[in-house]
């Protein structure tokens, strides 16, 4: 946080002297090592969340799309149904990992604004509105798929679909994403309430 506010990081040398009161160190390595490496990744959300959500998210949405339509050939090997939903996983798996970035980004941000960046340029243009209307629109689309499948299956004599199982599973994850953000659009606007940069907006 002190890079990014601009601030002059340096060096102070230290002398370390050895403990004279003659007993064990009260250091634990582990203990102690742990501690500090806990502090520091809690408080990296790009680190933490972003970069594996970010991974995550973009490998799943590439087998989503190659695979929305049925099987497909990748260096001569057949990617098929399996490959279909270890992608919508990875989809909402990497995408649950970023809302939690996003959200501890605008955590962190009602007690230290973020100085002027991509995230905060979204945090501003970001409403409850925008979020909320963004995740009913994925939710009817993909609710409107699964409904098109059912009306096939009843034209069918409720027979087998095998041909729409791919069509289904993408129709499933983007329902599954828009109610997820729907529900994540409230609490980030409660978030994004409580910053000051807000608070002073609308006083």
């Amino acid at each position: 946080y002190a890079a990014q506010a601009g601030l002059r990081i340096g060096e102070i040398p230290t002398k370390l002297y050895p403990d004279k009161r003659g007993r064990a160190p009260h250091l634990r390595s582990f203990r102690d090592g742990w501690r500090h490496l806990r502090f520091i990744v809690t408080y990296a959300p790009d680190y933490l969340y972003m970069a594996p959500g970010g991974l995550f998210w973009l490998i799943g949405l590439t087998g989503l799309i190659g695979l929305a339509n049925g099987p497909a050939q990748f260096l001569d090997r057949v990617l098929g149904i399996h490959f279909l939903v270890l992608s919508s996983m990875l989809f909402l798996l990497g995408n649950s990992i970023l809302t939690f970035g996003v959200l501890a980004k605008a955590y962190h941000n009602t007690h230290h604004p973020l100085p002027p960046s991509l995230f905060g340029s979204f945090l501003q243009q970001f409403t409850l509105e925008k979020g909320v209307l963004t995740g009913f629109a994925l939710f009817l689309i993909g609710a409107s798929t699964d409904a098109y499948i059912l009306i096939e299956w009843i034209e069918r004599n409720r027979g087998a679909m095998a041909d729409t199982v791919h069509l289904a599973i993408v129709a499933g994850t983007a329902t599954i994403l828009g109610l997820h953000l729907v529900f994540s659009s409230f609490l980030l606007n409660m978030l994004k309430a409580g910053s000051p940069a807000h608070a002073h907006s609308t006083a």
